[in-house]
């Protein structure tokens, strides 16, 4: 029977039980990873918003029980080993999966949520269900090991507007949701002429995936659908929660470089 383990060092390895008991430590340990964030810190929160905000805070801060504790406890229950490696790895330490055909790598990408209450903004609220979007706030997102990074500026995002910044915070171009127009910052540091690159959806606005897919396509991460501007939080026993998949994403084809 094969067994996992987490090393000092954060990862996993696997090997080959000595025995019986092996097996059974094996289950306790994958049955607490699953109980024990629900039992230590699963309360869920008053509001929405404050769920999305618990969420993202645990992913930047890399707090794994805290993380699992904002999420809906169905979603966490549904998670099978491979669920709970490929999560561990990718919410905290940001190594993204890019899955082709016959090929297998991982990137280390730090990705960093700037968000205040203030800058979400919570519709379709139910008895039950709510949407919460990202309006404002800031998303980071880059590569440990060549130190490559963009920003995601959403300041101007009630005016259709996602503003983009390299890792420092220098202005390099803006996207209008709206027309799906792109101006770039040139040689000069202004801002050129609008280009249309985009084609909005029956929403009126470009589609996030496609936005996201395109600006940190040279960055070689599979896993970039996940940087989320919309969340759905659920009320479960009186408490909010964030519903999230867990499950581990199909293959996909690897991006290319631009």
């Amino acid at each position: 029977m094969s067994q996992t383990k987490k090393n000092s060092g954060g990862s996993y390895t696997r090997g080959r039980s000595s025995s019986a008991w092996g097996g059974v430590t094996i289950a306790i340990t994958i049955a607490l990873l699953l109980v024990m964030p629900l039992v230590a810190g699963g309360c869920g929160t008053s509001t929405p918003s404050q769920a999305v905000l618990d969420f993202l805070q645990a992913r930047n801060q890399q707090e794994w029980e805290n993380l699992l504790a904002s999420v809906l406890p169905e979603d966490v229950r549904k998670m099978t080993n491979a669920d709970i490696d490929y999560r561990h790895d990718a919410w905290l330490k940001g190594n993204y999966v890019v899955e082709g055909v016959g090929t297998t790598t991982t990137v280390p990408i730090d990705v960093k949520y700037t968000v205040t209450e203030k800058d979400l903004k919570t519709t379709n609220v139910g008895q039950t269900r709510a949407r919460v979007k990202l309006v404002a706030g800031k998303i980071l997102v880059r590569d440990r090991k060549s130190k490559r990074g963009i920003m995601i500026d959403l300041k101007n995002r009630v005016d259709s507007v996602i503003l983009l910044r390299d890792e420092k915070g220098k202005l390099i171009g803006k996207i209008n949701v709206k027309t799906g127009e792109v101006s770039q910052v040139g040689p000069d540091g202004k801002l050129g002429k609008p280009e249309k690159m985009f084609k909005p959806g029956a929403s009126g606005e470009v589609s996030w995936k496609e936005v996201m897919s395109t600006i940190l396509g040279g960055l070689q991460v599979a896993d970039q659908l996940e940087l989320k501007d919309e969340f759905t939080a659920v009320k479960y026993k009186g408490a909010w929660y964030v519903k999230y998949d867990m499950a581990k994403p199909k293959p996909q084809p690897a991006i290319p470089q631009f």
